[in-house]
C-alpha cells in the first residue's frame, strides 16, 4: 500500500491497485504506529512530487498542440498561478499576501470594552 501511494500520490488508486479497501487502510493508521510513520513519509515524498511537477509546469512549461493557419503545430505553455503560488511559498516576504487582521478598535482601544460585554452576557436574552 505504501510503495502504491508513493508511486501513485492518492489513496484511493493506491488501495485499488493492491485490493485493499480504504477503510482498511485508514484502520491501519489507527491501529499501526509503524505504518502510520511509513505512511507520513510517504505523504511527504509525494507532496516532493507534486511540488517538483507544479515547478515543472510553471518554469519549463507543457507543449500544447494548436493549429495556425491549417497546421498542427506546438506551443509551450507555462502556468502563471503555480509560479506564484510557488513565489508565495518560498520567498512570503516578497510575494506573501499583506493582509493584517486587528481585533481593537479605534486607537487600539478594546474592541467591546469589558463592562459592555459583560453587561450584555448577564442581560435576559429575549424570546
Amino acid at each position: 500500500m505504501i510503495a502504491n501511494f508513493s508511486r501513485l500520490g492518492r489513496v484511493d488508486l493506491a488501495c485499488e491497485a493492491c485490493g485493499v479497501d480504504r477503510t482498511t487502510h485508514y484502520n491501519w493508521l489507527k491501529r499501526f504506529p509503524e505504518y502510520a510513520q511509513a505512511f507520513d513519509r510517504a505523504r511527504i515524498e509525494v507532496a516532493g512530487m507534486l511540488e517538483d511537477e507544479a515547478f515543472r509546469r510553471a518554469y519549463q512549461g507543457t507543449e500544447k498542440p494548436v493549429t495556425i493557419a491549417g497546421q498542427r503545430e506546438l506551443i509551450r505553455e507555462y502556468d502563471s498561478q503555480l509560479l506564484m503560488f510557488l513565489l508565495k511559498c518560498r520567498n512570503r516576504e516578497v510575494f506573501g499576501d499583506r493582509a493584517s487582521f486587528e481585533h481593537t478598535g479605534k486607537d487600539g482601544d478594546a474592541l467591546f470594552p469589558q463592562a459592555a460585554l459583560e453587561e450584555w452576557i448577564r442581560k435576559p436574552k429575549e424570546k
